[in-house]
This record gives structure tokens, C-alpha cells and sequence, in this order.
């Protein structure tokens, strides 16, 4: 491939980035934290031609990046139609399935998920339930995620439930990340390598180089992570 042809590719490349990155704007952040069966497919294509005009000097670009504007301006219209009518809401994004009402599985919803038993437990674990004895109710969202609302003996009590005032929520820093001192987090909570050595010191925690994780919240509470703290996991799972 002479010089010419390298810079032709060079180019496809870079207007395929361009559009691409327009086109991401176009279709809204909903694209990627609300990832629909029809938003994955539309990404899919358009990465696609994206890759084609890139590489493919046969290829017309015209051609390529008409095709990638038809395909974002396809999901943007679509984007507006379903956020101003529920029937086209539904036909495009689908509606949430109950998967455990009251306790019980809904078997039925189960199979229209297309999920079997196993999917369904490892969608449990992820929401934090690993028994579905915990359970009262299961929702899967139109973007696979499962909503899980627990049962009220195992749901966590709350201070209000107790009478008790409790303190606000509050930020943790990354100060250490991966072995590394993140010194610009360390100023931006108003505490510097010095403070962090002498908490360190007190937790009798190792180097900085041997700390994978490590958080320090508003009020200066300092939670170490240090590599190597493995457990056996119990292998029970299928």
C-alpha cells in the first residue's frame, strides 16, 4: 500500500470517528445507560458501516456516511415518537415483565424473557438478593435490568424506622488507585501525603505500591483495600 493509500484510510478513519461521535450526540446519553434491544441493534449497524468506510477503499464515502446519518436520524425520530406516545413506547422498547410476584416466579413472563432458572438467580444476585426467599417482587425492565423490592423481613432497617437521626451521605476519593498516589484527590478533600501516611501508619496497612483501593471519605474516614486479600469462594454455583 503506496503513501497515498495509507492517507486515504487515514482520512475514512477519522470522518468515520467524526460522524460517529456526531451521531452519539444525536441519539442522547439514553443510548448507552438505557441500552434497548433496538438502540443495541442501531449501534451495532452504524459501528459497522463506521468500520466499513474505514477500511473498504471501494466503498464510496458518500454512500457510507449517508447511511450512517439515515441510521442516527432513524433512532433519534424514534427516540422522540416513543417519548410522546406510549403505543409506539412499547412496540419499540417493549414493557417490564414480572418475574417474581408476591414471592412466586412467574413462569410464564419467565419464558417470554427467554430466560431459564439459572438467569434468573444470577439476575437476583446482581440486585443484591441471593435467595429468592428474600424476594416480593421482581421486575425486568425493557433494558434487561432486574428491579428487585424485598421482602419486609429482609429489607434493611432504615433510621427513621429506629427514631434515630442519621448523618448525611457522604463522597469518597479515590486517594490510592491501583498502587498509585492520586495526590490531586488528596488536595481536593483538603488533606495532603503526610495526613494519608500517618492513617496508613495507624491502620497498619501496607506501602502505597501494595494497596489496590484506597477511600477516604468528607469527614477524613480512611477505607484500605490491599492486594492480595483473597478468600476461597465456595463453589456452589452452576
Amino acid at each position: 500500500m503506496d503513501f497515498l493509500a495509507w492517507g486515504e484510510v487515514l482520512l475514512r478513519a477519522l470522518l468515520s470517528l467524526l460522524i460517529l461521535f456526531v451521531m452519539t450526540k444525536l441519539m442522547g446519553r439514553k443510548q448507552v445507560s438505557q441500552l434497548t434491544p433496538f438502540d443495541y441493534i442501531i449501534g451495532i449497524s452504524i459501528g459497522s458501516i463506521a468500520a466499513e468506510l474505514a477500511v473498504n477503499r471501494d466503498t464510496p464515502i458518500a454512500e457510507g456516511v449517508i447511511g450512517m446519518v439515515v441510521y442516527g436520524l432513524v433512532a433519534a425520530l424514534i427516540s422522540v415518537a416513543t417519548d410522546k406516545n406510549l403505543v409506539l413506547r412499547r412496540f419499540f422498547t417493549g414493557k417490564p415483565l414480572l418475574l417474581i410476584q408476591h414471592g412466586k416466579v412467574c413462569e410464564q413472563n419467565l419464558k417470554k424473557a427467554k430466560l431459564d432458572a439459572n438467569d434468573l438467580l444470577s439476575q437476583c444476585r446482581m440486585a443484591g438478593a441471593f435467595s429468592v426467599d428474600e424476594i416480593e417482587h421482581a421486575i425486568l425492565e425493557p433494558n434487561g435490568q432486574l428491579s428487585v423490592l424485598k421482602k419486609t423481613e429482609a429489607s434493611p432497617v432504615t433510621p427513621p424506622q429506629l427514631s434515630i437521626a442519621a448523618a448525611p451521605a457522604v463522597l469518597c476519593a479515590e486517594v490510592i488507585l491501583d498502587g498509585q498516589l492520586m495526590r490531586e484527590n488528596l488536595r481536593r478533600i483538603g488533606r495532603d501525603e503526610e495526613w494519608l501516611t500517618q492513617e496508613l501508619k495507624t491502620q497498619h496497612a501496607p506501602a502505597v505500591r501494595d494497596i489496590f483501593l484506597a477511600l477516604c471519605d468528607e469527614n477524613g474516614k480512611l477505607s484500605v483495600f490491599a492486594r492480595g486479600e483473597v478468600t476461597k469462594p465456595l463453589d456452589v454455583l452452576e
